[in-house]
């Protein structure tokens, strides 16, 4: 009794430890996301110009190997060397402006971002999200009743698996956000590249990274808007519609498998083939649907129990009743077993087994120490028995000693 009274209290108090525990205000999203920020910009600074070095040297090299050929060709011709020269001009001189001017490329990504905010209809970032799933978690939360403990108890795990499926949507979402952050970071030791022909066109990698990850994030501020407006809808109609709080779960769980599809849908329409990451999201329903099978397995191995439980009553029962009708005693057996793991369970004596493999090895227990007590009340009963014979044998032979003492 004592574990369902703290039970109780927890549940009712869960919503104040939310509140206590994560305070949309402080802005932990943007806190986490500012120091990314802020640690790019600064690996930037060193990074910058250790490539800047390594451009020239192989800007240097490519020139001689360039002009070098041509002067070795035997045919040397002024207009032979203008268009190479105009072209490595352009080139050096576009590569130097992402060197000086690298937070162009960190317009990408926010473009992107700004479109799926406008798309979505309002602001998604990970404190939005982690702000509007605690809305949730808490509207729900409001039904917690100590009169209903079983509605509570349900409404306090579906309450945790959304808040755990929004969690784990906004953690892609800053995932996200930090991997431009570290492109941007390392995209200069890339660009230095573009100093040598052969490994120009490796240079130009970093400028599509930046322009996926930005579709991912446009596709991840899709996808989380889309959940916090369904979302929302469900929890306004759980008061009055009691299936709505399992929709919610299953919503849940499938737009975070969608969500983690993200990268795998933008590489798929950038590849233009479906890659397997496009549908790596359905690992995690692939898990969700694993847990199921295996809550499946778990309650047939509980119905087995159970039934194993009502074999062994009745068993005892037939006991009890020598063969006579033993319905009533079966049924008497079965809620005599189940008071007493009620009992150890509160008391904290049960370690492992369905609930239906203890009763029934307590109705077995019970036949068996019936059993023995039968069998104890035979012995009892053959030695009374042979003691009467015994008494009966010495009168007996009592009698015949007086009968030959009289002759």
């Amino acid at each position: 009794m004592k574990r369902l009274i703290i039970l109780v209290g927890l549940l009712l108090l869960t919503p104040g430890f939310l509140y206590g525990a994560i305070d949309p205000a402080s802005n932990p999203g943007d806190t986490l996301l500012a120091s990314f920020a802020a640690a790019s910009a600064h690996w930037r600074s060193v990074i910058v110009p250790a490539a800047m070095t390594v451009f020239g040297l192989l800007i240097t090299a490519d020139l001689v190997l360039e002009f070098g050929k041509i002067a070795m060709s035997g045919k040397v011709d002024f207009s032979d060397f203008i268009p190479p020269l105009i072209q490595k001009t352009l080139m050096i001189g576009f590569f130097l402006m992402l060197f000086q001017h690298g937070d162009w490329l960190g317009t990408i990504p926010d473009s992107f971002a700004q479109l799926g905010d406008t798309a979505s209809g309002q602001s998604v970032d990970p404190d939005n999200i982690i702000a509007n799933a605690l809305k949730i978690v808490l509207s729900l939360m409001k039904g917690l009743s100590a009169l209903h403990l079983i509605d509570s108890i349900t409404l306090f795990f579906s309450a945790l698996v959304i808040l755990i499926a929004f969690g784990l949507m906004a953690a892609h979402l800053i995932m996200a956000y930090v991997k431009s952050y570290v492109m941007l970071a390392l995209a200069p030791l890339v660009f230095s590249l573009a100093g040598l022909t052969h490994t120009r066109q490796i240079a130009f990698n970093p400028i599509m990274a930046n322009i996926k990850v930005g579709a991912e994030i446009l596709l991840l501020k899709l996808f989380l808007g889309l959940s916090i407006t369904m979302m929302h809808d469900f929890a306004a109609n759980v008061d009055n519609d009691n299936g709505s709080i399992f929709v919610m779960i299953i919503m849940s769980i499938v737009m975070a498998s969608v969500v983690h599809m993200a990268s795998g849908i933008v590489e798929a329409l950038f590849s233009g083939t479906v890659a397997q990451t496009s549908t790596a999201g359905l690992g995690t329903a692939a898990a969700v649907a694993g847990g199921m099978a295996a809550g499946a397995m778990g309650a047939t191995k509980g119905a087995a129990g159970f039934g194993a439980a009502v074999k062994a009553a009745s068993n005892f029962a037939k006991e009890q009743r020598a063969g006579g009708d033993s319905s009533a005693s079966t049924f008497k057996n079965l809620k005599s077993a189940l008071a007493n793991d009620v009992k150890r369970s509160m008391a904290g004596e049960n370690h492992g087994g369905s609930m239906g493999g203890r009763m029934a090895f307590k109705n077995s227990s019970d036949s068996i120490g019936t059993a023995q007590e039968k069998f104890r009340k035979g012995q009892n009963d053959i030695a009374k028995a042979q003691t009467a014979v015994d008494a009966t044998r010495n009168e007996e032979d009592a009698q015949q000693a007086a009968y030959h003492n009289k002759g």
